[in-house]
């Protein structure tokens, strides 16, 4: 399962490889995660300029909202979800700069954005 696309309040963003007359080299990111890939460079510009609260939001809201449990080997923080979607998003989220770091028994989770 990999997260592919998404709409943020009404605006589009992901999967570009679908359209042949526009062809771009995937984003690279400074933390990917494994087999993660996106083209739409407009999320990424969006995130960066950080001009636009619904995108915050929208990855905030990816980052802790969730069942996935953290467990860390290595010095690397791996996620542990029930779905492997749950996996997807969570991992997007951190790919994007918006990384879950700890569930805690109470209602606070910690995570950290490279981007606020």
């Amino acid at each position: 399962m990999t997260f592919k696309k998404c709409s943020i309040r009404g605006h589009f963003f992901g999967d570009l490889t679908n359209d042949t007359s526009y062809q771009t080299a995937p984003v690279e990111f400074e933390n990917p995660t494994e087999n993660f890939v996106w083209y739409d460079r407009s999320l990424i510009n969006s995130i960066e300029r950080n001009d636009d609260k619904n995108v915050e939001q929208f990855f905030t809201l990816l980052a802790l909202c969730h069942t996935v449990m953290t467990e860390e080997r290595n010095g690397k923080i791996i996620y542990q979800a029930q779905s492997p979607d749950e996996n997807a998003l969570v991992s997007a989220a951190r790919s994007f700069g918006y990384e879950f770091l700890v569930k805690r028994q109470t209602s606070s989770h910690t995570f950290n954005s490279t981007f606020i």
